[in-house]
Formats: C-alpha cells, structure tokens, sequence
C-alpha cells in the first residue's frame, strides 16, 4: 500500500514538474514572439520614418533647383534689358513684369538706390546697403535669397533674390521678391507627400514661414511654438508632441545656396497607418491563442 501512495505521489509531483516546465517554455515561446513582433513593428516604423525623411532631402533638391534657377534668370534678363548706361522707371517695370516680381529694387555697384517698384523717389540715391542682408551679398559678387524682410517702400513682408551683373555702366544689382507659394513651389509644396496631414514647411533662419501647404494665410508667420521647439534640439529628425497632444515625427534639411530649410511634419498614427489594422492585430491574435 506505500508503495502504491509512493507512486501516485512521484507521479503527481512528476506531473507538476513537466506542467511547469511546459508553461515556462510557453512562456518563454510566448516571450520570444512578443519581442520579435515589437522588433519588426519598430522596424516597419523606422522604415517609414525613413521613406518620410527622403521627402524632406527630395524638397530640399527641389528648392535648390529652383532657386538657383529664378537667380540665374534674374540675372541673364538683367543683363538683357537693364544693361543699358542708364534705366527709366518703365524699362525698370517692364523688367519685374517679366519676372513676375514684386517689390524690386536696381542698384549700382557701391548699393545706391537707381530704381525701385512700387516707385519712391525719396528713396532713389540712397544707400541700401545698410539695410539688408541678402543685398550686401550681392554687392560683394554673390547671388542671394534673403530672409523674411519688409519691403522698402510698403513695408511688406517679402523673400527676395539678389544677383550682381555687368551693365554699360558697371556692375549693377538687381533685387526682386517672389510671393513663393503663387509660384510652382508653391504647387510642389502640396504634393510632397501623400499623407493628407503632413505638414510642409519652408522656413528662414528665424524659423518664419516662407511658403508651406498649410494655408497661405500663415506665410510670413512664425511656426507653431511646439515645432519649432522640436528643431531647436538640432536633431535632423525625430519625435515630438504637435500643439494637438499627439505624437508626430519631424524631419528637416537644409536648403543649400539659401538660409532656408525644408521642415516635414505629421502624427505618427497617420505615418504608420501603412502597418496598423490587421497586420498588426493578426500576430498578436495568434500569441494570444497560443497562450491560451
């Protein structure tokens, strides 16, 4: 009779040993699967942060392009229609017509005021200068693109391209803004990315608004402080919280030939929207069962 209660008691115990033995491995099976599927879904994450940041250095290619493009034209018509020894008001509007520019401003190669539109003859002969950044640059045999500045005669808020070029009489500027987002950058802007949410910003080096597909009413505009903030960690990308309480990533890069920078921004649901819903929800239904 022992050894029948010894044996019922080994089995017992032998019982209890595998059944702890197997849920350890189950549990360690259970264990494995859970990290291998955070490790790809951090994986398919960071894949899309990367495809998203190609946008950004995409849109800086593209900016260069075009800046360099709009400077090389302004100087070429420059030297064709504002070459001559000396330039009326009329030559002068016929010029930034064809640019398609607003405020503009002529000068001569020591920065005095020749011509200037919309027309101030109290400013005609003046040294300009003094008075902006992008035009100093110019003078000193450099094409440039300025900051968000105020226009010299309305006091408008402007971007504007600056290039030196040969005349009859010397070596003269010539400076014009473009309202960016009426141009084709403008169109480029909205279509960056098919995420109906990103945000695309181009930004000055006092992190104003030069153009962006987020309403033409925010241009000129100081960007949103929680943003702005973000890139002020010097970071080319990375997350943040956006002034709605949710998570989103950013990525910036500059734009070279200009003191602007491209800077992309949406909520991470939104970008990792591609790997939720069933493809997320499946593995976990089967670790589930498999626990069970």
């Amino acid at each position: 009779m022992a050894e029948l209660i010894n044996s019922d008691v080994n089995r017992t115990r032998n019982f209890w040993v595998w059944r702890a033995s197997c849920s350890l491995l189950l549990a360690l099976i259970v264990s494995l699967m859970v990290f291998a599927e955070f490790r790809a879904q951090f994986s398919e994450e960071k894949s899309l942060e990367d495809r998203y940041a190609l946008r950004a250095d995409t849109t800086s290619t593209f900016m260069t392009a075009s800046v360099e493009q709009v400077l090389e034209r302004e100087k070429q018509l420059a030297s064709l229609r504002l070459g001559t020894p000396s330039v009326s008001h009329d030559q002068f509007l016929d010029y930034t017509e064809s640019m398609g520019f607003g405020p503009s401003m002529l000068l001569d190669e020591n920065g005095i005021l020749l011509e200037i539109a919309p027309l101030d003859t109290s400013l005609i002969g003046q040294d300009m200068s003094t008075k902006y950044d992008h035009l100093k640059v110019a003078l000193d045999g450099h094409a440039s693109v300025s900051n968000t500045v105020r226009s010299a005669v309305q006091g408008l808020p402007i971007v504007a391209f600056a290039t030196p070029y040969d005349s009859a009489a010397g070596r003269r500027i010539i400076s014009g803004a473009y309202e960016l987002s009426e141009t084709s950058i403008g169109d480029y802007l909205t279509n960056v990315t098919q995420i109906k949410t990103s945000e695309t910003y181009i930004l000055d080096a006092n992190d104003a608004i030069v153009a962006s597909n987020v309403g033409r009413e925010k241009t000129y505009s100081k960007l949103e402080s929680k943003l702005a903030k973000a890139l002020d960690s010097g970071k080319k990308s990375g997350h943040y919280t956006d002034k709605n309480g949710q998570e989103a990533f950013f990525s910036t890069v500059q734009i070279k030939g200009t003191p602007w920078r491209v800077v992309l921004s949406v909520e991470t649901k939104h970008l990792y929207s591609p790997i939720g819903g069933s493809t997320q929800l499946l593995p976990w239904l089967f670790i589930l069962s498999f626990s069970a």
